[in-house]
């Protein structure tokens, strides 16, 4: 395999379950690197939502965010490529969504933003360390994200619903969501609804970084977990699926590798990206 670019999701693959990126994991993407293969994080995350241990690593140059709706160039701190939801539709979402109490998390601008004491008023969720970190000292809050998306001008990367332990609830606000036109429907997990620009997913946010940097797609490898992986599974030559990715996923790869707490992304890199190169 002459592989030349690896994009590898982040939670459930690049990720171990308490969010930290082995040792292991970091020396394998440094050795691709410095055999001249682009490594990039794509994820379902914010540009600033990635964590240091990953953005701050000097073979990381790209990364494709928000399922695909924005590529950045991160030593120059450029937008190479964007995908937004417009204003309008974005407030249309947003309408649909008020009805429900829950967490709304708006991506732009690399951020997420959401509402001041949304969380509070949210009975039962998670308060542990690690979600305070990851999901609060992160996010930027604001009194409403309606006027906040009303006067920032440039659209919205993804509107997220983090956290929907009700089946019914979460299959009723897909099935209202759906009514809307202009956006995609994905999940990153059994809880979350995940909504994009209609074009926008990581297949398409990576072949615009390859068109980018001139790379064919039978010189990529992807690894994922989860629903919002598969457009990049499609597009790739290589699709490498996580021991503990969802059933849908594996049945798209080419290679199952271990799980995430196994070091499954280092393993294949190390035994289809470096060996055969």
């Amino acid at each position: 395999m002459n592989i030349k670019l690896i994009a590898a999701d982040l939670d459930g693959t690049t990720l171990k379950e308490d969010k930290t990126v082995s040792d292991t994991t970091v020396a394998a993407f440094e050795s691709a690197a410095e055999k001249g293969i682009y490594v990039v994080p794509a994820t379902g995350r914010t540009f600033h939502m990635i964590p240091e241990r990953i953005a701050g690593l000097k073979c990381i140059d790209y990364a494709v965010t928000s399922n695909g709706a924005s590529v950045v160039d991160i030593k120059n701190n450029s937008i190479i490529y964007s995908n937004l939801l417009s204003t309008k539709t974005a407030l249309q979402l947003l309408d649909i969504l008020s009805c429900y109490n829950t967490i709304t998390e708006v991506f732009a601008n690399g951020n997420s933003q959401s509402e001041s004491g949304a969380i509070e008023r949210l009975p039962g969720y998670d308060k542990s360390q690690l979600f305070y970190y990851y999901r609060v000292e992160k996010q930027v809050f604001v009194d409403s994200l309606r006027d906040f998306v009303s006067n920032n001008g440039t659209g919205v990367e993804k509107i997220c619903i983090p956290y929907l332990p009700e089946k019914d609830v979460r299959e009723e606000i897909i099935r209202k969501v759906s009514t809307v036109s202009g956006c995609s429907i994905t999940s990153a997990n059994k809880m979350d609804v995940e909504i994009n620009a209609e074009t926008a997913n990581k297949g398409s946010g990576l072949k615009h970084l390859c068109d980018y940097l001139k790379i064919g797609k039978d010189h990529v490898m992807v690894f994922g977990d989860e629903k919002n992986d598969i457009d990049m599974f499609r597009f790739a030559k290589v699709a490498v699926a996580m021991g503990n990715a969802a059933p849908e996923l594996k049945r798209a790869a080419d290679i199952i590798t271990e799980t995430n707490e196994n070091d499954g992304v280092a393993l294949a890199v190390k035994k289809y990206a470096l060996c055969a190169q």
